[in-house]
């Protein structure tokens, strides 16, 4: 699995802010219209709330060992939404479409909270 760059600027401090504590973080919700511009950006939200929808319903197998496998899905989607930048949007959701299992995709969110979110929360 490879991990893009992030394009994100100082708006990432606000963002890290919103989902400093990810275990209060709620359900994805209905695609944001703004996604309709992008087939990339609506395919990786997709499958983010696919996966969030299989763990709720129990029908996915995948696990973690530091984060819960909603959690990791829900940071994913959040990331999209909030991307302060189309450019940043777009780079989440290739890597989250890159991905080859469901498991892939919670690792990509543990990444993305070991990497991303816990660096900008010593920043704010």
């Amino acid at each position: 699995m490879r991990y893009g760059h992030l394009h994100f600027h100082l708006v990432a401090i606000c963002f890290a802010s919103f989902i400093c504590n990810p275990f209060a973080m709620t359900a994805l919700p209905p695609m944001p219209t703004i996604f309709n511009a992008s087939p990339t950006v609506v395919g990786g939200y997709t499958l983010c709330q696919r996966l969030e929808k299989d763990i709720l319903e129990n029908r996915s197998t995948v696990s973690s060992t530091s984060l819960s496998p909603l959690v990791c899905v829900r940071i994913l989607g959040w990331l999209i939404i909030h991307s302060p930048t189309d450019i940043g949007r777009i780079n989440v959701a290739k890597e989250v479409i890159s991905c080859n299992s469901s498991q892939s995709i919670i690792e990509l969110g543990v990444y993305y909270n070991d990497h991303f979110i816990r660096c900008c929360e010593w920043l704010v």
